[in-house]
Order: structure tokens, then sequence, then C-alpha cells
């Protein structure tokens, strides 16, 4: 379910994943320090969740940023949590209070 590598590049300009710079917003968006940033990004555990899945994908495993979250992540989660939270994340829900017709195109792509 990862954007492949080459478009994410060509949309920012750069692999935001290997940005050592970045490295101490990533661990605050996924819950390893002390506050996250913003609310509109997701979860702490969503997230990491993420960041998790991206460690464990072939094309992304090598990234500065995953390698160097990849531990924490499971330290601080767990891996059971981090795929768990993985595939909540993107369950359909009735929860968000999409009309029905945003769901039924929904349903189309999301195949977990």
């Amino acid at each position: 379910m990862a954007m492949d590598k080459d478009r994410l590049i060509a949309i920012f300009g750069k692999n935001l994943l290997e940005q050592e710079s970045l490295l101490p917003l990533y661990r605050a968006l996924s819950g390893l320090a002390d506050h996250k940033p913003w609310e509109c990004v997701g979860e702490l555990l969503e997230s990491a969740a993420s960041l998790h899945y991206l460690s464990n994908q072939e094309e992304w495993s090598q990234d500065l940023i995953l390698q160097n979250l990849r531990d924490e992540l499971i330290a601080r989660y767990g891996k059971d949590a981090l795929e768990g939270a993985y595939s909540d994340a993107l369950r359909l829900s009735d929860a968000h209070n999409l009309p029905a017709d945003m769901m039924q195109a929904m349903e189309r792509y999301v195949t977990v």
C-alpha cells in the first residue's frame, strides 16, 4: 500500500526519508519524542505503524529515517501492535461519516 518511491520523490523533489535533519520530526510524529507537533497528521501509533510498515518494504527499508527508527519503534510499541495498527488504519469504517457514494468509491480501492 506504500506509494511508489519514484512518485514520492517526484512529488517532493527529494526523498524525505533520507533527510537526516527530519529525524527529530519523524520521532515526534511517531511518539518517540516528547510531543507531537501537529494534530492533523494522524495518531502517534498510526504514524509509527506506517513507518514500521515502510521499514519492512524492500523499496524503502534502507532509507536513513527507517533504519534509524525501526528498532526503536518495535521497542516502544511492539511488532504486533504496530502491524495491528497499520491494518486497522486501512480498514474502512462507518465512523468516518462519509456519504454513501464516497464510501462505495473507497470500497473499490481498499482491499484490506
